[in-house]
């Protein structure tokens, strides 16, 4: 709005398919009906305000909203993460990569 750099927004992905169609612009009939999103996405990673970050899908606090979960452990601590009350970083290897960097960097 003012000439402000925005931050980049990590996104944890848990779908090769799901990355492979935003990141690497894999197109197919199956993405017809989420085109405008889909572009959206790509338009979002490619100028850099959204990051698509690789997760294990066991860990993915959003399968709270789309998936059963399989035990009370699990839906307490995704529930903490998507409530906000337990937030978790989740330190996956690009993650890693970024704070072994900006270490060495300092």
């Amino acid at each position: 709005m003012f000439h402000t750099p925005h931050g980049n927004e990590r996104t944890l992905v848990d779908s090769a398919g799901c990355e492979a169609q935003i990141v690497h612009g894999m197109d197919s009939k199956v993405c017809a009906s989420y085109k405008r999103s889909k572009r959206y996405c790509e338009d979002a990673v490619g100028s850099g305000l959204l990051w698509l970050d690789n997760i294990s899908g066991q860990l993915n606090p959003a399968d709270l909203m789309t998936k059963r979960v399989g035990n009370v452990g699990a839906f307490i601590a995704k529930n903490g993460v998507v409530s906000g009350s337990a937030p978790d970083m989740y330190e996956t290897g690009a993650l890693v990569k970024i704070f072994a960097d900006a270490s060495t960097a300092c």
